[in-house]
C-alpha cells in the first residue's frame, strides 16, 4: 500500500522497543503526522521488498 508520505527509517533503539511491544502485545498510544492520535495493540513488524518495515497494529471493535 503507497501513501502520500514518504518512508522515514527510524532509530534502531526505538525499532528494539517496537520488537518488545510486539512481543507482548502492548497497547499503544499512536500520534499520525497530522496529529490525529489513536490506541493500538502492537502485533509484529513487517518488511517490504524495499527494505522498508512498518509496524503492525490492531485495534478493538468498540474504540
Amino acid at each position: 500500500m503507497k501513501t502520500t508520505e514518504e518512508y522515514h527509517p527510524i532509530d534502531c533503539d526505538l525499532h528494539d522497543y517496537l520488537e518488545i511491544a510486539c512481543m507482548y502485545h502492548y497497547w499503544l498510544r499512536i500520534e499520525l503526522t497530522d496529529g490525529t492520535c489513536f490506541d493500538a495493540k502492537a502485533l509484529t513488524t513487517c518488511t517490504t521488498v524495499e527494505k522498508e518495515e512498518f509496524l503492525v497494529v490492531g485495534q478493538s471493535e468498540n474504540q
